[in-house]
């Protein structure tokens, strides 16, 4: 279950979603400490066809996006010209 812990960040797209990691979130490792290799996204808005194409399979029956390897995140975070507010935890 969604259990936010990071603030939502907003790329330089103006794009936003929610990037979680922490013992109560579905990554790895699941703990409260990374380095972290996959995450839980929530909520994204402002993402385009081909970075919700990235994500289709990561989709859970809720809407949030589980285990979501890092190579695919830092994939979608580049191509919106990385952070405007926020960064990975």
């Amino acid at each position: 279950m969604f259990k936010p812990i990071n603030p939502r960040v907003i790329l330089n797209s103006g794009a936003a979603l929610s990037i979680q990691a922490s013992s109560t979130h579905y990554c790895l490792p699941q703990e409260d400490q990374g380095p972290y290799t996959h995450y839980e996204l929530g909520h994204p808005r402002g993402l385009g066809a081909p970075d919700l194409a990235l994500l289709k399979e990561y989709e859970d029956s809720e809407g949030i996006y589980v285990y979501v390897p890092k190579e695919v995140l830092e994939k979608i975070i580049n191509r919106h010209k990385g952070f405007r507010v926020g960064q990975l935890p």
